[in-house]
C-alpha cells in the first residue's frame, strides 16, 4: 500500500513539473513567425491583459536586410510596443516601417543599425524610449508625427551626428521632451504653429542650431529646453510666449547676445533669459505689461534695459545677480523706477514724450467672418484695428468696443469700432452681411470706411440692370414716335 501511494506521489509530481512550464509560457514569453521580404522574422513577446503584443523582440535580426515592415498584428493581436533591443545591432537593415498600432519604441530598440537611413513612424507612435535609434549614422533626416507627444527617454537619437533637418508634422501640439538632445547636426529649427509646448532638453546639446524659429502658437518653454546650444547668438521671442517657462530654458547659451520681442506680447516670461550672460541691453516692447520672476536673473552683464509705463508689475528677482551693473532706463513714478528704488538698482529717468493726439482708427484687416445668420455676434477673429496719431504714428490696439455687441438682426449692415484715449473717441465701420434661414438680405449699404470689405457685387448688377432697362424704354417710346411721324 505505501510502494503504491510512493508510485501515486511521484506520478503527480511529474504532472506538475510538466504542467508549470507551460503555465508560466502562458503568462510570459510567447513565440510565432512571420514573413518579411521573403525571410522568416522570429518573434518573441508579451501579451498584455488587453491581449496587445507587447515587448515585440526580433530574435532572428541578422537574416532581415532592406526596409522592414513590422507587422501591425501576430496571430490576431495588436502590435503596440517595441522590446528592449528588439533589431539591436543590425547592419543590413536599411529603412524601418512602424506599423498605425504601435505606440511605443522600447530602449535600444534600433541602436547599432549603422546602415538605417530612413524611419516611418507609425500614426499611433507616442514614446520613444532612451537610446532608442542611437549610432543610426546612416540617418540625415527626421520627420515627427503629431502621435508623438510624451517626453522621449534620453538620447532617443544619440550619436546621430549626421542628421541635419528635423521637421514636425503639423498639428503637434508639443515637442516632446529630449527628442532632439545632442542633436549636434541640426543648424536650424521651425517650430510648427499648432505646438503651444517645447519640453524638458528637447534641443539640449544641439551646439549647431543657430536659429530658432518659433510658431505663433508657442506658450511655453519647458526647463532646459534649449540647453548649450553655443551656436545661438539671437533670440526672437514671439507674443504666443507667456507663461513662465522651465528654470534655465537657454542654460549654456553664452552667446546670445541680442534678444528682441515681438510687438504686441503682454508679458516678458518669467525665467525666459536667466544666465544668458551674453546680453547687454534690453528694450521692454510698449505692448508688455509685466515682466515675469528670474526673467533677467543672473544676467550678470546686463548693463541697459528699457521700461516704459505700460509695465504695471515686475516679479521676484526679475533682475537678480545685476552685480551692480545694470541701470534701468523709465520714467519717473513708473513701475520700473520704484522697483529699482526698492533694489538698490541704479535707473535714469527718460524724459515723458508729448502724447500725440488720436487722428483715427483704422480697420486694417477684417475679420475672418463677414457673413452673419439671424442671431449670431460678431466675430472680431482677424480684425486688426490701428490708432493713428496727429505726428503720423501709429500701433495696434484690442481696447475697443463693439457696437452692436449682441445677436445681430436682419436690419444689420455694419458694427461701429469705437475707441478712446485721453478723452478723444475715433470710430470706424466694418462692412457684414446678415441673412435669415431662406437666405434673405436686407439693407445692405455700400460706402466703404478704411479697411472695410464693401459688398458691390450684387449693388452693381442691380444698377446695371435698371440702365438696361432706362436704355431699351427710351430705344422703344422713341422709335414708336418716329414711326407715328412717317
Amino acid at each position: 500500500m505505501l510502494e503504491n501511494k510512493k508510485i501515486l506521489l511521484t506520478i503527480l509530481l511529474v504532472l506538475i513539473l510538466l504542467i508549470i512550464p507551460n503555465l508560466v509560457l502562458a503568462e510570459g514569453e510567447l513565440f510565432a513567425t512571420t514573413e518579411i521580404n521573403g525571410v522568416t522574422a522570429n518573434w518573441q513577446y508579451y501579451l498584455n491583459e488587453s491581449n496587445e503584443i507587447e515587448e515585440l523582440i526580433c530574435t532572428n535580426i541578422s537574416d532581415l536586410t532592406g526596409n522592414i515592415v513590422i507587422p501591425s498584428s501576430i496571430d490576431g493581436n495588436n502590435v503596440v510596443s517595441l522590446g528592449f533591443k528588439a533589431f539591436y545591432g543590425s547592419t543590413s537593415i536599411t529603412e524601418v516601417t512602424l506599423p498605425n498600432t504601435l505606440k511605443n519604441v522600447g530602449g535600444y530598440a534600433f541602436a547599432g543599425c549603422t546602415k538605417l537611413a530612413k524611419i516611418n513612424f507609425g500614426t499611433g507612435v507616442q514614446y520613444l524610449s532612451i537610446n532608442a535609434f542611437e549610432n543610426c549614422t546612416a540617418l540625415t533626416s527626421l520627420s515627427i508625427p503629431k502621435s508623438l507627444t510624451k517626453d522621449c527617454g534620453n538620447h532617443p537619437f544619440a550619436g546621430c551626428s549626421n542628421i541635419t533637418s528635423v521637421t514636425f508634422e503639423d498639428g503637434i501640439t508639443q515637442i516632446p521632451g529630449f527628442l532632439c538632445q545632442d542633436l549636434t547636426g541640426i543648424t536650424e529649427i521651425t517650430i510648427p504653429n499648432s505646438a503651444t509646448k517645447i519640453g524638458v532638453h528637447a534641443f539640449s546639446g544641439c551646439t549647431k542650431l543657430a536659429k530658432i524659429n518659433f510658431g505663433t502658437g508657442v506658450q511655453y518653454l519647458s526647463i532646459n529646453a534649449f540647453e548649450n546650444c553655443t551656436a545661438l547668438t539671437s533670440l526672437s521671442i514671439p507674443k504666443s510666449l507667456t507663461k513662465d517657462c522651465g528654470n534655465h530654458p537657454f542654460a549654456g547659451c553664452s552667446n546670445i547676445t541680442s534678444v528682441t520681442f515681438e510687438d504686441g506680447i503682454t508679458q516678458i516670461p518669467g525665467f525666459l533669459c536667466q544666465d544668458l550672460t551674453g546680453i547687454t541691453e534690453i528694450t521692454i516692447p510698449n505692448s508688455a505689461t509685466k515682466i515675469g520672476g528670474y526673467a533677467f536673473a543672473g544676467c550678470t552683464f546686463l548693463k541697459k534695459i528699457t521700461i516704459l509705463d505700460n509695465v504695471a508689475y515686475i516679479g521676484v528677482n526679475t533682475f537678480e545677480n545685476h552685480n551692480n551693473y545694470l541701470t534701468i532706463y523709465c520714467y519717473k513714478d513708473s513701475e520700473a523706477a520704484k522697483y529699482a528704488i526698492e533694489n538698490d538698482i541704479k535707473y535714469v529717468y527718460l524724459t515723458r514724450p508729448e502724447a500725440s493726439a488720436l487722428k483715427e482708427i483704422v480697420i486694417e484687416k477684417v475679420a475672418n467672418k463677414v457673413d452673419y445668420k439671424v442671431g449670431e455676434k460678431f466675430d472680431k477673429t482677424g480684425m486688426i484695428v490701428k490708432a493713428v496719431y496727429e505726428d503720423g504714428t501709429s500701433k495696434q490696439i484690442e481696447n475697443y468696443s463693439i457696437n452692436p455687441n449682441t445677436a445681430l438682426k436682419l436690419s444689420d449692415t455694419k458694427v461701429t469700432i469705437s475707441y478712446t484715449e485721453n478723452g478723444v473717441t475715433k470710430e470706424a465701420t466694418h462692412k457684414i452681411r446678415v441673412i435669415n434661414s431662406s437666405g434673405k438680405v436686407e439693407n445692405i449699404d455700400n460706402t466703404t470706411a478704411p479697411g472695410e470689405m464693401p459688398y458691390t457685387g450684387g449693388t452693381f448688377f442691380i444698377i446695371l440692370t435698371v440702365i438696361g432697362i432706362a436704355t431699351v424704354a427710351i430705344y422703344v417710346y422713341k422709335r414708336n414716335n418716329d414711326l407715328r411721324g412717317i
